[in-house]
Formats: C-alpha cells, structure tokens, sequence
C-alpha cells in the first residue's frame, strides 16, 4: 500500500454510552444534557488527530429488535430502558458527526458490531487498513481481519490498542476464540447465557486446553464432574451463545472508498452547534478561519487628546445625540484604577489617556448630564465609576449594550465587546491587550475600536429590542434595575469581622483535631489533600471496597465517600475534614479578603446577565453561594450583619415561581388550592407521593419531594431522579407515578404539550 490508507471505524453507540456513563450529568443554562455529547465529541476529535486518517465512519445501532433477537428472544433482555437524559442527545451527536462531514452507518435489524466488522472486511479487500475505535470487548474478535482495535478501557480517555499479537498475549486468545471465550462464559449485559458454572477462569482453562468450543466437546470424556454434566446438558444453549457472540462481517452494504473519503469539516457549523452546548473548551480546538469569507477586522482611527484638547472636545459634546464610552481597561470595576478613556462620536473617535495627575472629577464632569444618549457595555459599572470618582451619578440616558444583548439571547455565555461585534456587525475587534499590553498602541487600537464597535452597536440592538417586543422590559425594569445594583454594589454589605475571625479559630482547631483522629485511626501520617495517598489508606491499608476508579487511581470523590461512611469510621470523618476545610478557605478567609478596609464592608458584584431564567447572581465573593444546610454554614450567614441602627438586611426570592406557573398553565386543581391555601407545596407533595400525614413529614422527606416537584416539571427521567435522590431507577420511577397519580392536571398537561411539539413542531405556553 501507497500512501494513507488508514480507515478509521468508530463504534458510535457504544462511546456514548461510555461517555454518558463516565461523565457527570451536564446541563446548558437552556436544560440540555450534554455530558454524552461532550465526551463523544472530545474523544473523536482527539483520535482524529493522533490517527490522521484518510477514510472515517461511525456506526450507530439502528433498532432494538435485531437478527439475534430472532435467534434468541432473551438477548439484551435484561438492558434498562435508555435513560431519557441520554436519549436526547444522540440527536447532538448526529448533527456534529454531519458537520464534520463524517459518513454515518445505521441498518436495521443489526447491531453497530455488525456495521462495523463489515466495514472493517470491505475496507481490507479495497487495501484499507482498518482501526477500530470501541468501548465493546465484543470487537476483539475483528483483530483477525486483520485490524487494529483502540479499546476505551475506562471512561473515555483510558485506551488501549489491540492486535492479534496484543490480544493473544493479553488473553492467550485468538480473534476466532475470542467468539468461543464469550459462548462459554456468556455476557450478563447482553443476557447471552453460556453455560452454567463456567466463567472467566474456566473458559480460558478449557480452550486453553482444546483450542475451540468445537475441541470442548469433542473431548467431553476428558472433562470430569459438574463441570461436564454442565456441558453436556447445556450443549444447544453453548453453540447458541457463541452464535449470538459473533461479529457477522456480511451486511448488505453498497461500499466504495470514496463515500469515507475524509472531508474538511464546515467549521461554521461546528461553532454554531459548539456555542449551543456551551462546549467552550471544544470551541477553543477548532481551528482558526471559516468556511466562509473572513470576518472584517475593525481598525479604528483615532485622536489622542491631552487635558486641555480634552476639554475642547467636550464643549462640543452638546451637539451630539449619541457618544459611546469605554474606560480602560474595557473591563474595569468601579474601584479599579482609570488609565484612560475612549469616547465615540458621530464623526471621530478620541482617546484620552489618564495619568495620577489627571482629576478624573474634572475629566469625568461633563459626560455625567449631558443631552446625549451614553452607550456603555456595562452601564452598572459606569454609574459607580462616575459616582466614585465625581462623587455624583450620571443623569445622561444610558444604553447597556450588553444588557440589550443580555435579554435578545440569554443563553448566550457571556457579552464581551468581541462576541457583541461578531455576533451584530460580523466584525471582528482588534486582539484584546494582555497583562503585558499595558500602555502599548496594542491596549489603545483595541479600546479606541471597541468605543466604535459600542457607538455602532447602539442602533442595531435598538431595533432588535423593539422587534422582538422587549423595548418595555429593557427600558422600564432592566435598565433602572441596574442603577439599583450600582448603589448596593457601592453601598457593600456590612459584616461581623469579630465574628468571622471567631469562627476561623474555632474552624481551625476543629480541622487540626480531625485529622489527628484521622491519622490515629489510619495508623499513620499522609497528606490528606492527596486522592493519591488518601486512596491508599482507604482501600490498600484499610481494605475498603473500590467503588470507583479514575484514570490515575482510586475515586475518593464526596459521593463515593458517602456510600463508604457506614463501613468505617475514618471515611466520616474525612468528611467532616473536607467541609470544613471549604468553609473555612473559600468563605471565612476567602471573604475577609474581600472586606474594603476603608469601608469596612464587602462589595460583591451583582451580575444582571449571566443567568437564563432571569434572576441575579453575584460574584467576589458569590453571596449566594454560602451553605446554608449545614449549621457551620448558617453560622457564616449570621455574620452579615444590617451594619447600622435601624437598618435591616432584606431577603428577596421568588417564591416557587416554577410551581406557580405550572399550576396556573396545567390548571391542577391539587396544585392550584395548596398555592390557594398558601401551604408548604414541597410538605404537601411529600405527603402526595409518600402517603404520609403533612405532620409526620420530616425535612430529609421534604427535601426529597423538592427534588420531585423541581424534577418532574422540567422532564426529569426516572434515570435523572435516582441519580439526585441516591435512589435505584424502580423507586424513583414509583415517586414519578404516584406524583402523576396526585398531580392529574400536570400530567395531563405534560403528555399534551408533547403531543403539540411533535404536532406543531414548537409549544407555547400562556
């Protein structure tokens, strides 16, 4: 063979499952799962560019109900119905595999196997050289095409490579034993029943022996006790088993080369789909350009202006019905230090560098309350900017551009000047400075252009506002809700420092004793932030059981730490060790940090646009964020404090908004007169699904039915529900009945707005 011959054979169904299975369910901020997605897509493109090769397919299965099935009516039997959360994103998976213009192979009746060792033996007779990407042993039997096999041994980065050299040195096997290895042992997962008392050890014994199922039988004489009584009576079921194991490599295909040929990916596309599954880490490994033209790099001439030009420039500010500013840096936060300042016209665009001797109240003064419309990219930090600095706060009308963008694609991540360019102009910023930047021609061409970018952006997001009906909403509750925000920001919140360094001693000291009790009870010192160290005394020294592995060792995660707790009294209080530790790092000394010594308080920032259901988040430090089920966390939250006689600290939230809607859409009447009654919705369907008096409803069960109400009306699965409440599928699967069974309206509701989606192709709600 000449040249890249190398066929690249992916094994679809079976790296999604894995991916599914290995990752942490991932959500988009619009609800889509994605974790099966992500790691399918990150594992293909890797092995795209280690393999290079020059012909690609992708196998899926195509039906439940294959030729097997026929042989056999028990095959697969056993298999758990498709979890919902990953049902819907085989649909994801199919269109990126579409964008990267890779063939993909679907036949009823047969399974991916079956596509796959097809292709392997079509490709070798057109000179091919077959590699096999799979996450299923059943593919070591292909090695004899001969191809080689790339086996995801756990989760989807551990691989490994077989040949029929590596399998026989691994198993002592061959391809064609292989099939016979499975016939006698059988495989639980796909219910192919082998023969009774033989496993692993056996199998390999007896055709290590006689070479063939075949060899097995033939020398039955030669065998002794139970074992040849299970031979002989399980004769039929052994030859069906090692039928139902093979691979069949004749599928009805009309194959040429050519139709695998690999092609350029439409790059446009995969960002299209990238940016909808918020895979930024996958948006980062596709390659620079574009299927299409490239996208105008905005260069922006400038005049940079000192003090006294400055104040010539601003005189004639009165004139103008629009500026655009930018402070540099474009980020900045209103207690940063201002190193200058970019303001855009109708006619020209100026720079303003600011130095220590610069009064910023001066420079500042005329842009707070002028005739102008000020279009910023965050108006809130513009407000504080000018008040911190003018000590008054801009009475000129202001525009967010960001913010307009905010309410025309919520789902968006983020509103950077260069996303608003590319996304409204099709243009393209200047690169943006970095730390090394400062006070370069790089740092003053990108600030100058994003000024102009801004100044163009204004009449763009008007008109969208108001064609998408959101004029209302923008300039009535969202625009004066930023200048709200900018006072609280400034205003910062009031805190116990007394109270805050208590709880850091007494936290410190708890930690320091817990793992003294943690070394005396693993009978030695380790380094108790080390998985590594810690999995050695947990499962080699203490001998617990292995629940899970990663690909550098044993899982000490929370989760498997839990299900560990019962079974020895280290792993609890590793536990405690571990929460305190967070508590103590992340908020007691993270937040004293971030107390302003001149204030005295802690100045979060709240951010206005970065979650999809419209509430507020807030960040340095997340005030939101800090734990309130545990005691030690309500402890941290008494120490924010009103700050002032007579002042008092407000808690505003909505209110079950969810469960409200759904009962006002759904019209349950169930629903409806707890609302009604104002009870507890979460007490009342706790005692709906556990058939329990609201009284004897404990809090754990309350916390259980929140998950019930919050999971069910988002069209959580049984799969999704055992997975948050630590459960199996069969009782969340009874939690989900009997809430529909006390929940009429909504179910009624539920089944009906899916009817309508497959019907109209999109719901509505009010």
């Amino acid at each position: 063979m000449t040249g890249n011959k190398k066929f690249l054979i992916i094994d679809g169904s079976s790296l999604v499952y894995r991916a599914f299975f290995a990752l942490p369910l991932l959500q988009t901020k619009q609800g889509l799962y994605t974790n099966a997605v992500y790691g399918f897509t990150s594992m293909l493109l890797k092995v795209l560019a280690e393999e290079t090769p020059a012909y690609v397919a992708v196998a899926f299965d195509k039906s439940k109900k294959t030729f097997r099935h026929e042989q056999y009516s028990e095959y697969k039997s056993r298999r758990e119905k498709t979890p919902q959360e990953l049902a819907e994103q085989f649909a994801y998976v199919h269109e990126i595999l579409a964008a990267l213009q890779i063939p993909v192979l679907e036949v009823a009746g047969y399974e991916a196997d079956d596509l796959i060792g097809t292709l392997a033996v079509l490709g070798r007779q057109h000179q091919l050289a077959p590699v096999i990407v799979s996450g299923d042993a059943d593919i070591f039997q292909l090695v004899d095409v001969p191809a080689e096999v790339i086996f995801t041994r756990r989760g989807i980065t551990q691989v490994e490579r077989y040949t029929e050299a590596t399998l026989k040195s691994k198993y002592g096997l061959s391809a064609q034993q292989f099939i016979d290895y499975k016939g006698l042992k059988g495989d639980s997962s796909d219910n192919i029943p082998g023969v009774p008392g033989v496993g692993e050890k056996t199998a390999l014994k007896l055709l290590a022996q006689f070479g063939t199922m075949e060899g097995v039988y033939a020398h039955l004489t030669e065998i002794k006790g139970k074992l040849r009584t299970s031979l002989e009576e399980n004769r039929k079921q052994a030859f069906l088993s090692k039928q139902l194991a093979t691979i069949v490599t004749d599928v009805p295909l009309d194959f040429t080369p050519e139709k695998y040929q690999r092609r350029p990916p439409q790059l446009d596309r995969l960002r299209e789909i990238f940016t909808q599954l918020e895979f930024k880490s996958l948006l980062d490994r596709l390659p620079a350009g574009s299927s299409q033209a490239a996208e105008q790099t905005i260069t922006e001439k400038y005049i940079q202006l000192t003090i006294t030009e400055w104040q010539d420039f601003v005189k004639k500010l009165s004139q103008e019905e629009v500026i655009a500013v930018t402070p540099l840096p474009v980020e900045a936060g209103w207690q940063d230090e201002l190193r200058g300042l970019a303001v855009a016209t109708a006619a020209e665009t100026v720079l303003l560098p600011l130095t220590a001797q610069c009064n910023l109240a001066v420079v500042l003064a005329p842009l707070l309350d002028g005739p102008f419309y000020t279009i910023t990219y965050d108006s809130k930090t513009w407000i504080n900017i000018c008040r911190q600095q003018t000590g008054k706060e801009p009475t000129a009308p202001l525009f967010d551009a960001a913010l307009a963008a905010y309410l025309l694609d919520p789902l968006e991540n983020g509103y950077p000047p260069e996303k608003l360019a590319q996304n409204y102009l099709q243009r393209q910023l200047p690169e943006a400075p970095g730390k090394k930047d400062t006070g370069t021609q790089c740092e003053s061409n990108y600030l100058c252009a994003a000024a102009r970018t801004l100044f163009a952006l204004y009449p763009v997001l008007k008109a969208k506002l108001q064609e998408f009906n959101l004029a209302q909403l923008y300039y009535q509750l969202e625009l004066p809700l930023a200048r709200v925000l900018a006072r609280m920001e400034r205003q910062g919140v009031a805190v116990d420092q007394q109270a805050l360094k208590a709880l850091q001693q007494e936290f410190s000291q708890r930690i320091a004793l817990l793992r003294q009790e943690i070394f005396d009870l693993a009978g030695e010192e380790f380094n108790l932030n080390s998985p590594k160290q810690l999995g050695t005394i947990l499962f080699e020294k203490l001998g617990l059981p292995v629940l899970k592995k990663t690909k550098t060792g044993y899982s000490t995660e929370a989760q498997v730490l839990e299900e560990l707790a019962p079974q020895h009294e280290i792993v609890e209080k590793i536990l405690q060790y571990r929460t305190l530790i967070k508590l103590l790092g992340t908020y007691l000394e993270g937040m004293t940090k971030l107390i302003n010594p001149r204030t005295g308080r802690i100045h979060t920032t709240f951010k206005q646009t970065v979650t999809a259901t419209g509430r507020l988040s807030s960040a340095e430090p997340n005030l939101q964020n800090i734990p309130v089920r545990l005691e030690e966390g309500r402890r941290i939250r008494r120490a924010f404090v009103p700050g002032a006689a007579g002042k008092v600290l407000l808690s505003a939230d909505y209110s079950q908004i969810e469960l409200r809607v759904m009962a006002h859409i759904s019209g349950d009447q169930v629903l409806i007169s707890s609302f009604l009654a104002e009870e507890d919705i979460h007490r009342r369907t706790a005692s709906e699904v556990f058939d329990l008096p609201p009284e004897e409803v404990t809090p754990a069960l309350r916390e259980r039915a929140k998950a019930v109400n919050f999971g069910i009306i988002y069209g959580i699965s049984d799969y999704g529900l055992s997975r948050q409440l630590g459960t199996t599928r069969q009782e969340a699967k009874a939690y989900i009945q009997r809430y529909f069974e006390r929940l009429p309206g909504v179910h009624r509701y539920m089944e009906r707005i899916v009817e309508e989606a497959k019907e109209k192709g999109y719901v509505t709600t009010i």
